[in-house]
C-alpha cells in the first residue's frame, strides 16, 4: 500500500498559503470499517498516520512505542468530541520518506488483519516491529560494511540454499535473520556462517563475537567466505541481488518472510538508490570449523566479552573443503527433515 499520493495531496493543498498550526487529515479508505487517516502537521511538515478509536489503548493492546524514527501518542483533536486518535508521526520532516514506508505497511497490516482481531492491537503490534528496525538501523540505511555482509548472505541464499532446499519456504526459514546471535544458516545436518571480504588480498574475515564460530550443539559448522571486488561498472549491486532473490521466490509466502527479514536487517526498498556500489564475485571459499580451527574459545574468563577479531584464511587451509560440500549438507538435511 502506497499512501504517498494522499500525503502529497495534503501538502500540495497547503502550498501557497499559511495554514494555521494544527493537523490536516484525510481518510485513507472511506469504505473501510476502520477509521484510518493520513495527516500532515502544520507548520512542521511532519507526516502522520491516525487510527480513530473510541477508548484509549489497554495494556493488552500493546504499548505505546517511542522510537528514533517516529513518536506515538493518543489525542482528542478539537472539534471531534466523540473519538480519540492513536497516531504515529515522523520525528522530523527528514524522516518523512522512511516514515511513509512505515505507515503504509502499518495501514496495510491493519486492513488485512484477521477478522477476529481488533484494529488497535494490529496497529500497535506492527509498530513494535518497526521499533526494532529503527533501533537496528536508525532509519538512515545500512553502512557499507552492513551492505556487504547482507550481500554475501543473499548470494549464498540465492546460489546455494534456494536451489538445494525442497521449497522456497524451507530455504528462507533456514536463514536465521533477524537473530543476531545465531549462525546465519541452520540445517538438521549443520550450520553455516557466511562472511564477506572486499579487501584486495582477501586474506582475512571479520568475526563478531566469541560464539560466532562455536560449533557446540551443531552436527557440523562451516565458515563460507564470499570474496567480492568493488567495481565501477558491470557486476551487481545490493538492490539487484535482492530483486533476483525475490524473483526466485515469486509471490509465495516465502517472499513475504524474506521481505520481513530484510526489514529486520535494516534494509528498505526506499533506501535502494543509496546502494549504488557494484561488486563482482571473485571466489567462494568454504571451511569446516572444528578442533584446531583458528578461533577464540566460546567460554571466556569472567569480565571478558563482546569480542571481535580477524581470522586469517591462510591459517585455515587445513580445514578448507570444496564449496560443493555445503550443497551436500543442505541436501542431506532434507532427508532428516522429512
Amino acid at each position: 500500500m502506497n499512501l504517498g499520493d494522499l500525503w502529497e495531496g495534503l501538502e500540495t493543498g497547503a502550498c501557497g498559503h499559511n495554514p494555521e498550526a494544527g493537523v490536516t487529515v484525510r481518510r485513507i479508505d472511506p469504505r473501510s470499517r476502520d477509521g484510518l487517516f493520513v495527516g500532515t502537521r502544520h507548520p512542521s511538515g511532519t507526516r502522520m498516520l491516525l487510527l480513530q478509536t473510541a477508548s484509549p489503548p489497554r495494556a493488552s493492546d500493546g504499548p505505546l512505542i517511542q522510537s528514533r524514527g517516529f513518536i506515538t501518542a493518543v489525542k482528542r483533536f478539537s472539534g471531534d468530541t466523540g473519538h480519540l486518535h492513536l497516531f504515529i508521526e515522523s520525528a522530523a520532516p527528514s524522516f518523512n520518506e522512511v516514515f511513509s514506508y512505515v505507515a503504509s505497511d502499518v495501514a496495510e497490516h491493519v486492513f488485512q488483519r484477521p477478522v477476529a482481531m481488533q484494529a488497535l492491537p494490529a496497529f500497535l503490534g506492527r509498530l513494535d516491529r518497526w521499533k526494532r528496525f529503527f533501533e537496528s538501523s536508525g532509519g538512515e540505511g545500512l553502512s557499507e560494511i552492513a551492505v556487504q555482509g547482507l550481500l554475501a548472505e543473499l548470494l549464498f541464499l540465492r546460489d546455494f540454499v534456494i536451489p538445494e532446499c525442497e521449497s522456497p519456504q524451507a530455504a528462507v526459514s533456514s536463514w536465521a535473520m533477524p537473530e543476531p546471535l545465531s549462525k546465519d544458516f541452520q540445517y538438521a545436518c549443520g550450520a553455516v556462517e557466511v562472511k564477506c571480504s572486499t579487501s584486495r588480498e582477501h586474506t582475512k574475515v571479520h568475526i563478531s563475537g566469541e560464539r560466532q564460530l562455536d560449533d557446540t550443539g551443531f552436527a557440523s559448522l562451516y565458515l563460507v567466505a564470499i570474496l567480492l571486488e568493488k567495481v565501477v561498472t558491470g557486476g551487481f549491486s545490493l538492490p539487484e541481488t535482492v530483486q533476483s532473490v525475490r524473483e526466485l521466490l515469486c509471490h509465495s509466502a516465502a517472499r513475504n518472510v524474506f521481505d520481513e527479514k530484510l526489514v529486520a536487517y535494516g534494509c528498505l526498498d526506499v533506501h535502494f538508490p543509496r546502494y549504488e556500489r557494484r561488486y563482482v564475485l571473485q571466489r567462494i571459499r568454504a571451511f569446516r570449523v572444528g578442533k584446531g580451527f583458528p578461533r577464540v574459545p566460546a567460554v571466556l574468563p569472567d569480565g571478558v566479552g563482546d569480542l571481535s577479531y580477524m581470522v586469517a584464511l591462510a591459517a585455515c587451509a587445513a580445514f578448507e573443503v570444496e564449496p560443493a560440500r555445503i550443497r551436500t549438507l543442505i541436501r542431506e538435511s532434507r532427508s532428516h527433515d522429512t
